[in-house]
């Protein structure tokens, strides 16, 4: 009987550290489903990015050959439009300053890539994590039944020492 308590109370313990082991599950999912948020927020920000620079190569281009006429037209029309340079000169600086746009967009697309890697290695850091509470989960229910066949076998054996006892008493008494 003092045997059945005893198991009785490490079932209650068992079931403390599975409800911590749940908590803790319930914790990992939590941080996973923000990992995963952000992973999803920085992929979008790394295409937005990639989209940006894209155009902005295509600007560039544009404006390169805007650039590469004009030039021509300059050198043709020199004595009439002096005014020209000035218009050249902001294009120019526009297109530097397109370019400079353009490699920090390249920059932050760079940044963000290496930002969704570091999410990434979370993510796969918190599933590994997951798998093992997943083990151990596994086998504290492996030993809660070990532990319920142990107690059945306890109970069996009680009855025959009983059974055995009795079948003694009755020879005793017969002899």
């Amino acid at each position: 009987m003092t045997k059945n308590l005893k198991l009785g109370a490490l079932d209650a313990n068992d079931g403390a550290c599975i409800g911590k082991i749940l908590k803790s599950v319930h914790m990992v999912y939590d941080v996973m489903k923000t990992l995963l948020k952000r992973v999803i927020m920085a992929e979008s920000e790394a295409a937005t990015e990639k989209e940006k620079v894209n155009l902005g190569l295509e600007e560039i281009e544009r404006k390169k050959l805007q650039i590469e006429n004009m030039s021509a037209k300059v050198v043709e029309m020199e004595n009439f439009a002096l005014g020209t340079n000035g218009i050249l000169n902001e294009m120019r600086h526009k297109v530097e300053e397109m370019v400079e746009e353009t490699t920090r967009q390249r920059q932050r697309a760079t940044e963000n890539e290496q930002e969704l890697c570091r999410v990434k290695q979370d993510f796969e850091s918190l599933r590994s994590y997951v798998s093992s509470l997943v083990s151990v989960r596994e086998t504290l229910l492996s030993s809660e039944k070990q532990f319920q066949t142990m107690e059945k076998l306890f109970d069996r054996l009680l009855v025959k020492t009983a059974n055995l006892e009795s079948e003694k008493v009755q020879k005793e008494a017969e002899v």
